[in-house]
């Protein structure tokens, strides 16, 4: 992560010009998450890529990691990208998940975008409308979602939480956010690729 955030800052850093992946495809496996989670925003400053018109590019890099169990961090990552735009235009930037080839992957771009708001907002309003607007099949896990944030960031009492929670639009919504544990959710344990 610093690497990378060292080259949009400098133009510079740990790099080989013949190998796009690297350093994530050669750090320990325990950082490839990370870096592969910051790797789509280092990938477009380097290529001149833009969300607007090389976001399928974009969603290709990443499709073409070799090892297949971090693709979804970096579908994170860019969802981490998008999530600037859904702050005032949910709609567009969860249409933009569903550019990726992987359909597997989708859903962990919309959680990108949905950590990365939550995590810029010190309210749950945008988080919740965020989900409100999202796929069907979806949403008890993005308000487990919210509900694990509130519960980790927010340190509320049960009145607070409940009261966080009930901005959700139905009540089995309101009881995956209530019921949310951030320690043993297998869904995500922290804010931050694992």
């Amino acid at each position: 992560m610093e690497n990378i955030d060292y080259f949009l800052e400098t133009g510079k850093g740990n790099f080989d010009k013949n190998d796009i992946y690297y350093p994530c495809n050669r750090t320990v496996e325990n950082f490839a998450p990370q870096c592969y989670y910051y790797y789509p925003e280092y990938n477009s400053e380097r290529n001149n890529f833009t969300l607007g018109y090389n976001l399928t590019d974009i969603f290709a890099q990443c499709d073409n990691i070799s090892l297949g169990k971090f693709v979804k961090y970096c579908y994170q990552g860019i969802g981490r990208m998008l999530a600037p735009f859904a702050y005032t235009n949910p709609e567009p930037s969860i249409a933009a998940c569903d550019f990726g080839n992987q359909t597997t992957y989708h859903n962990d771009c919309l959680i990108g975008i949905l950590k990365t708001i939550l995590k810029s907002d010190a309210k749950t309003d945008v988080g919740v409308q965020f989900c409100s607007l999202s796929k069907e099949d979806f949403k008890a896990t993005r308000y487990e979602i919210v509900g694990m944030w509130i519960k980790t960031f927010l340190y509320p009492d049960k009145q607070e939480l409940e009261s966080e929670c009930a901005k959700a639009p139905d009540v089995n919504y309101v009881i995956k956010c209530i019921n949310a544990n951030p320690k043993t959710s297998l869904i995500l344990p922290m804010f931050e690729p694992v």
